[in-house]
């Protein structure tokens, strides 16, 4: 496992998808990017805010809106859940 010979190289990740009903959020990197039931999509820096407490969608909006472009593809390719 070479991420484990050099721990100063940091571990690249993509993007990390998630749902559950009506809620959908996404990671990549710092940044997060949810929606829960109706309201609309939340952008958190996850790096300076990690409770989550301050939305930047209208501050970062073009972050937002490349993030929840990505999340959308990615929702549309996934399978229907069974259970809904």
């Amino acid at each position: 496992m070479p991420h484990l010979d050099d721990r100063t190289k940091p571990v690249e990740r993509g993007s990390m998808f998630w749902r559950y009903g009506q809620n959908l959020a996404m990671r990549r990197g710092q940044w997060k990017v949810v929606k829960q039931r109706t309201n609309d999509f939340q952008l958190f820096d996850l790096a300076s805010d990690p409770a989550e407490a301050n939305d930047l969608s209208t501050a970062k909006a073009d972050t937002k809106k490349q993030l929840v472009g990505e999340l959308e593809t990615t929702n549309r390719e996934m399978a229907a859940p069974l259970w809904v």
